[in-house]
């Protein structure tokens, strides 16, 4: 793999998106526990306020990209559950993952927001 540093919208090589998958899904199950829990996920502090954008899940994303998720993506690749095989390059140069590679991350014990509760032991997530 090579990784030049992040880019997106879209991933110009397979590190990259991988990191924007994860990113996505975590992001989606942060937004429906806030919306479990009655938070509006889209009344964000740090990232602006936009139609379709669900800014306070991102804000709270933040917390977990470098110790959760990045290192999720690292360990894919380092054991050799992802390769770069896994991924196409469209006509447009942008990069995503095969249909038969997505469930990788599942396989690896992605579980989402609620494993990650799980893994620091700060709260019982049995509700997510």
């Amino acid at each position: 793999f090579i990784f030049d540093g992040r880019n997106r919208r879209p991933p110009r090589d397979g590190v990259n998106a991988l990191l924007s998958f994860v990113y996505s899904i975590l992001g989606k199950d942060i937004s429906g526990a806030l919306q479990g829990v009655g938070l509006d996920p889209q009344v964000g502090f740090l990232h602006a306020d936009r139609p379709g954008r669900d800014s306070l899940a991102q804000d709270i994303l933040e917390e977990f990209r470098a110790w959760w998720a990045d290192r999720m993506v690292l360990s894919l690749i380092n054991r050799g559950q992802i390769k770069p095989q896994d991924f196409v390059t469209e006509a447009s140069g942008a990069v995503s993952l095969k249909a038969d590679a997505v469930g990788a991350p599942f396989a690896r014990g992605f579980g989402g927001i609620s494993a990650v509760f799980d893994e620091i032991g700060y709260v019982n997530a049995d509700y997510l």
